[in-house]
């Protein structure tokens, strides 16, 4: 360097450095002020917490379970007599309703048999009208000797409507006896003595009786019937009451008179002319006592009407049995089965084919042995069909089976639902039911999330000013009530004021830890 370079140099200006030393300050300045504040930051974010009050609402607790559409009603009707199938008019699945032809049978030994009925028939009428004369005897007679007890017929009465209004025209004592049944509690026993009166009166005429049984509910005693003809006692028509004493005067009460051994005077035709013996009477066997204004008809005449109407009756029951051979719905439904098969036979007693019912329909679900003991008959249910993905019906409990079935392990028991039919519901819909087994209103919750359990221990986190420097945490023990699976009602521990930690803090990430500890009561709904 020359003298002159050197010069040069000193004479040039120095430069300032203060500049950036000022810089430097306040950038150290900056940075320990940001770090100071991140800290300040920190603090706070740990000092907040996700938390949730206590409110009062609605708990439903519910237990699940699917199956499908059946039958609410099913009518089966059977084969009433062996034959033939000529015709099977509906194929299973169709809709039917009440009365709709559903097969025509027939059958060549019911044919035959009516035939030969109809030619009975004929050959009767035939007879009938061959016969000579129809006149009977104009008297009638006494079949057996006793005593008359009743008579129904008077003079001029057609025999005919004095037989529709008694059944009989005059009714005999064929023993000579009476008795009478007591009922209630007494002290007699068979072979004792007792004394009938004809009423309570004293001046009631009597007779003396016997025990003839005794049960612990009756009494039956038993006494001539000479001092009680005219007080009935036909199985037709109750007697009289008769008034049983012991054989010391005490009244034992008052039983209606029966006749021990009734025998009853018939006739089918005629007027009665005279009636010559009344009540009370002694009779012998053959006595005439009635005679006839208009003769009856012969014997030989009646015997055939009767073999006619016996076989009149067979006939109708013949047709009757073959009109049963065209089978029909028994009410509106759907042919859920058929039997049927057209040319084929039939058995008597055979099922034919099930109508089933469309009023209401049942289905039967599965519940686990943990949530059956809160189910009972009556409950109801949200049913939810695949076929109707934005409505939900209702349903009731029915029934419940008391026998389970093993599934995989696991015990479960079938549990019958009733629904009513709505527009669209078809057998064999599949659907899902949510049954309900518990609800309560006014209910103090909490979300699932918010509850810990520990051994035998239930609690929560109470966040004691949540968001702030001071916030705090404290365990609280709870009691709870009924749970779902997002819901528990709190009993006691924590009220509608209180902050409740939902997740751990905000280093755990957005949305947080929820715990998984069940609550120890309560049923997923």
């Amino acid at each position: 360097m020359s003298p002159n370079d050197r010069r040069t140099d000193r004479s040039r200006p120095r430069r300032r450095r203060w500049p950036w030393i000022l810089v430097a300050v306040v950038l150290v300045a900056a940075v320990g002020a940001f770090a100071l504040n991140a800290r300040q930051t920190a603090q706070l974010l740990r000092n907040r917490y996700t938390v949730v009050k206590p409110a009062k609402g609605t708990i439903t607790v519910t237990v699940y379970g699917s199956g499908s559409l059946d039958a609410g009603t099913t009518d089966t009707v059977y084969i009433p007599t062996t034959g033939r199938v000529d015709r099977v008019l509906v194929s299973a699945g169709d809709a039917v309703a009440q009365g709709d032809v559903i097969a025509e049978l027939s059958s060549d030994a019911l044919d035959a048999q009516i035939a030969q009925y109809e030619s009975q028939i004929a050959a009767l009428d035939a007879r009938i009208a061959a016969l000579p004369t129809t006149a009977g005897s104009k008297s009638i007679l006494s079949p057996v000797a006793g005593r008359v007890m009743a008579v129904y017929g008077a003079a001029g009465d057609p025999v005919a409507s004095v037989m529709d209004a008694h059944g009989a025209l005059l009714v005999l004592s064929g023993d000579g006896f009476c008795t009478a049944t007591l009922t209630g509690a007494n002290d007699l026993q068979p072979g004792d003595a007792v004394v009938v009166a004809t009423s309570a009166d004293a001046s009631a005429e009597t007779a003396d009786g016997i025990v003839l049984s005794k049960t612990a509910t009756e009494t039956v005693v038993r006494f001539p019937d000479a001092e009680f003809a005219g007080m009935g006692g036909v199985p037709s028509s109750p007697g009289a009451p008769v008034d049983v004493r012991t054989t010391g005067g005490t009244s034992l009460g008052r039983f209606p008179l029966a006749i021990s051994a009734p025998v009853y005077v018939t006739a089918k035709a005629g007027i009665l002319a005279s009636v010559t013996h009344a009540a009370g009477d002694k009779v012998s066997k053959g006595t005439t006592l009635f005679t006839l204004e208009e003769a009856g008809v012969s014997a030989a005449f009646l015997d055939l009407v009767d073999q006619r109407a016996t076989a009149a009756a067979d006939l109708a029951d013949a047709r009757a049995e073959k009109a049963s051979l065209t089978l029909a719905a028994p009410a509106d439904g759907i042919l859920q089965s058929i039997a049927l098969v057209e040319h084929g036979q039939a058995a008597e007693g055979q099922a034919a084919f099930v109508v089933a019912g469309t009023a209401t329909f049942t289905m039967q679900v599965m519940v686990d042995e943990l949530d059956i003991p809160g189910v009972q008959v009556g409950q109801t249910a949200s049913l939810q069909l695949s076929a109707f993905p934005y409505r939900s019906f209702s349903a009731a409990v029915e029934h419940i089976s008391a026998v389970g079935r093993s599934v995989s392990g696991v015990t479960q028991y079938p549990v019958l639902l009733r629904i009513q039919a709505v527009a669209g519901m078809k057998l064999g819909m599949s659907a899902s039911a949510d049954i309900v087994v518990a609800e309560k209103k006014d209910a103090l919750l909490l979300p699932i999330a918010a509850l810990k359990v520990d051994g035998t221990r239930t609690y929560v986190t109470v966040v004691r000013g949540n968001g702030t420097r001071n916030a705090t945490t404290e365990d609280v023990d709870v009691t709870v009530g009924l749970a779902t699976g997002s819901q528990v009602e709190i009993l006691s521990g924590v009220t509608a004021s209180d902050d409740v930690e939902l997740v751990d803090n905000l280093q755990n990430g957005i949305g947080g830890f929820f715990r998984q500890n069940r609550p120890p009561s309560g049923t997923a709904g």
